[in-house]
């Protein structure tokens, strides 16, 4: 299946590099806990942002005569105990290269702990002062969050240093073919990006604490995803057996062709991703539409590109999950891209 749109920051933050993470340690190995750390930190975030965002609407609701001062009180007790609720909840960082990360949430916890101490000694003499305070706490918690996130990218993010190589023996790459087959579609598509789609091969090392780490961060979707894609970066990443289908079509060998199909699919399905905010059904039909170009584009005959067309079309789209399909993708329907044209798809 493939993953869900994965947004800027958030997204950077999923992937991890092997060799950074090898070695074992009593109770799991190292990659083991650094996923689980970064879950209980991602949860962790996410309530404190929630909270924060609770106490900024009820000071705002005080100030306009619309909320207690109990209930403002209130909301203040949970950020007064960030850097308890920090050990409590995330704990220490499991290895050397996180510890980084983890003082950065230190640091967010103390100076919005500052500020809320401040914003107590102000808040029934001069509310509005209070609010300026707490407001500067939060802008500067925000600030240690971001760059924590920034810290995670460069650690463990999707845009770490990978070579540039079509050699499917590489390992983990940035593959320029299907990058120039990429930027096909999206000017086709009339939706250039500005520095070209970088697509992304990842080893199967790789992919799999790939795997583990979106599943940590985002624990609704924890799936065993095909590709997903980097917004901000325009970027494609897709797992290995997708990559290795898009080599044998490039090879020109006329074998794996469920393989094949799934592959071209799946990049188009992806970089459809970029071009739009299209629904996972309506993404899944525009990429269908894009297997033949991209056979082409890799290499195929115009006989071969048909055959993994309606290989995909006949014995991959009827399979697909019900968020996957939609009566609309059909020839001539709605989401028919060439509805003038006689072939389907």
């Amino acid at each position: 299946m493939h993953a869900p749109v994965l947004l800027a920051a958030a997204a950077a933050l999923f992937l991890a590099g092997c060799s950074a993470l090898d070695g074992t340690l009593a109770g799991g190995s190292t990659a083991e806990r650094e996923v689980a750390w970064i879950e209980r930190s991602s949860r962790w975030q996410v309530n404190l942002a929630t909270t924060s965002a609770r106490t900024d609407r009820l000071i705002r609701s005080y100030l306009a005569q619309g909320a207690e001062a109990g209930e403002v009180e209130r909301s203040l007790a949970p950020l007064k105990r960030c850097s308890r609720s920090l050990a409590q909840e995330v704990g220490r960082a499991p290895s050397e290269r996180l510890r980084p990360i983890h003082r950065l949430f230190a640091d967010a916890c103390r100076g919005l702990e500052r500020a809320i101490r401040a914003q107590e000694r102000l808040f029934r003499s001069n509310p509005g002062r209070a609010l300026l305070e707490v407001e500067t706490g939060f802008e500067g918690a925000s600030y240690r969050l971001a760059e924590a996130d920034l810290e995670l990218q460069e650690l463990i993010g999707d845009d770490r240093p990978l070579r540039r190589s079509s050699d499917p023996d590489q390992g983990s790459r940035i593959d320029p073919a299907l990058g120039r087959v990429a930027d096909a579609i999206t000017r086709d598509r009339d939706r250039p990006t500005a520095d070209g789609v970088e697509v992304r091969c990842w080893s199967e090392e790789d992919w799999l604490l790939v795997r583990d780490a979106m599943a940590a961060l985002d624990p609704g979707n924890a799936e065993d995803y095909l590709g997903f894609v980097n917004l901000e970066h325009d970027r494609v990443n897709l797992n290995p057996g997708v990559c290795a289908g898009l080599a044998a079509l490039r090879s020109g060998k006329h074998t794996s062709l469920a393989e094949q199909a799934e592959g071209a699919l799946t990049l188009g399905h992806e970089v459809e991703h970029l071009v739009g905010p299209w629904t996972q059904a309506e993404t899944e039909c525009y990429g269908l539409q894009h297997v033949r170009s991209i056979a082409r584009g890799l290499g195929a005959s115009r006989r071969w590109a048909d055959r993994l067309a309606d290989y995909a079309w006949t014995e991959i789209y009827p399979e697909e999950d019900e968020e996957y399909v939609t009566p609309r993708c059909r020839n001539g329907g709605p989401l028919d891209l060439h509805p003038t044209a006689k072939r389907w798809p």
